[in-house]
């Protein structure tokens, strides 16, 4: 990428970045969807656009499938693997959500919100024992 493609790349990410901020998700998604031009493959615009999506355009599934994508090409990204259990969770899809939390633990201890998507993915008679191991 040119240095003034680099410059429109991160002009387009802060922009994004302050208008979700400010909870204007769905014009954050726009502005991401500029920057997948410049950098399709790039995983900071491809995760920002994901989330965009599912918080301001209200398409889980697409969010979810485009976050999977991404959790296959860089292991070991326990806030991937968070946005894969919030929106699993969100969709009902409770086995799913608990293995991407487990797997964010896993892969980031510090992600305590990672437990929160554990518990609410979890059967009430498995609430116990994840009390314990917490």
């Amino acid at each position: 990428m040119t240095k003034t493609g680099t410059e429109e790349l991160n002009a387009l990410l802060d922009r994004g970045a302050k208008l979700y901020g400010a909870g204007r998700t769905t014009a954050a998604a726009s502005v991401y969807r500029k920057a997948a031009i410049l950098a399709p493959d790039d995983p900071t615009v491809r995760y920002r656009l994901a989330t965009a999506l599912w918080h301001g355009e209200h398409r889980a599934e697409e969010a979810l499938a485009e976050l999977k994508a991404l959790a296959e090409s860089y292991p070991g990204n326990g806030s991937i693997h968070l946005a894969i259990a919030q929106i699993a969770n969100s969709l009902g899809q409770q086995e799913e959500a608990a293995e991407a939390a487990e797997q964010a633990l896993a892969d980031d201890s510090g992600l305590t919100t990672a437990w929160i998507e554990l518990v609410n993915a979890s059967k009430a008679g498995a609430r116990e024992a994840l009390g314990d191991r917490l």
